[in-house]
């Protein structure tokens, strides 16, 4: 019994003595095994796995796990693909209100903060406030589209509002011309405007602005009434008005030039614009084959101008044995015809021409219609007691003698 427990324990401390030295055996071979197995992860992570080639044609590739840097406004951070790879991927793409900066050791979006919190600002006709956005970066940010209430958005010192911009409008108090029309600025809301005062052709008369007074005004041609350099002219509205001398001559071309002072530029049957003179009377025009009109009846029975063909008046232009008559009244054009023999004042038809200085036309007011040979006549050639030398329709654009009503 001695012997066998002597026995069993030495087969005891042998056997653990064995198990001891086989532990520590283990240990050398599996624990360099571990140490070996930890070396081969930090590698694993730090550099590319090329075990079977897979990372040899990544595209973009890095060396270090978790290393940062800024490219084109993003934040990349340098991480495995699904291969276990090591490539630069988009951690964080930064706003329009921040910056990627890179400090070295580390890259992030940073807020540029280029406002104040809290001020205004326009940007065109949209309302912009300087706030905190999502990445509590202060930015611009639109506030209001200041065309939905039909304002304009205006800056102003520090600051911007939707309002009504009255920067353009008128001074209260102060006079413009409006073409004829001479306006005075009043105030109204939301800004002063111009309103009408004085219509100048109610008088045959043009406005005039003169810089410290605003007037109708008037002028007689050549050029009385107006400032050197200037010249005295019929306009659209049949008024004489002021306007800069030009340089085109009489019966030359002013369709794109304008006429000197005395001139009119006009157009005669459907002809070119031409450069013709003003007259008041036959003797005003110069030749024996023009002839003075007067087409401005309603605002001026004084002043015509000349134009081309026979002078009724003063029976020039044609001849022995022919007279001057109208061809068409209303364009105050005239022909040369056989001379006529019935009597002025004296009744008259279309079979027959009247004498010499004298025409046939329809009396006013007659029903049926009564035909008369009436004189031609200017205030150079007046007619008789008992006439009176005026335009109507029969006569067009030419002055005859017509009983007094």
């Amino acid at each position: 019994m001695f012997v066998q427990k002597k026995f069993g324990i030495r087969f005891s401390f042998l056997l653990a003595a064995a198990m001891t030295m086989n532990s520590a055996a283990c240990s050398d071979d599996s624990g360099n095994g571990n140490q070996n197995n930890l070396v081969d992860a930090a590698v694993h992570d730090a550099t590319h796995n090329d075990d079977a080639g897979l990372c040899a044609n990544v595209t973009n590739p890095c060396d270090h796990k978790g290393a940062t840097r800024c490219v084109n406004g993003a934040v990349q951070i340098c991480g495995h693909d699904a291969n276990r790879c090591l490539l630069w991927q988009i951690d964080k793409v930064c706003s329009s209100a921040q910056t990627c900066v890179d400090d070295g050791s580390k890259a992030q979006c940073e807020c540029n903060n280029d406002c104040t919190e809290g001020k205004t600002q326009c940007d065109q006709n949209m309302l912009q406030t300087c706030s905190k956005d999502q990445d509590d970066c202060l930015a611009w940010t639109d506030t209001q589209n200041c065309s939905d209430t039909s304002t304009t958005c205006l800056s102003e010192d520090d600051s911007a509002h939707c309002g009504t911009d009255c920067s353009q409008a008128c001074e209260v108090g102060t006079k413009q011309c409006h073409g004829y029309t001479i306006q005075t600025c009043v105030a109204a809301d939301p800004c002063p405007v111009w309103q009408n005062e004085t219509d100048c052709t109610t008088t045959n008369q043009y406005c005039d602005d003169y810089g410290t007074e605003v007037v109708c005004n008037s002028c007689v041609p050549p050029a009385d009434g107006c400032l050197t350099g200037y010249r005295c002219t019929m306009t659209t509205a049949d008024v004489f008005a002021c306007f800069p001398d030009g340089t085109q001559s009489e019966g030359e071309d002013c369709s794109t030039k304008e006429c000197k002072a005395g001139l009119i530029c006009m157009q005669l049957d459907s002809g070119p614009y031409q450069c013709l003179s003003y007259c008041q009377t036959s003797n005003d025009c110069a030749g024996d084959q023009t002839h003075c009109i007067w087409p401005w009846k309603d605002t001026t029975e004084v002043w015509g101008f000349c134009r081309d063909g026979c002078d009724p008046i003063q029976q020039t232009g044609c001849n022995n044995g022919e007279a001057c008559y109208f061809s068409d009244p209303d364009q105050g054009s005239t022909l040369c015809w056989a001379t006529g023999t019935i009597a002025e004042n004296s009744a008259c038809d279309s079979t027959t021409m009247c004498v010499p200085g004298s025409d046939c036309v329809v009396q006013a007011g007659t029903n049926p219609f009564e035909y008369y040979c009436r004189r031609y006549c200017d205030t150079a050639h007046p007619c008789d007691t008992g006439f009176q030398c005026i335009q109507t329709e029969a006569s067009g654009l030419l002055k005859m003698c017509f009983p007094n009503p």
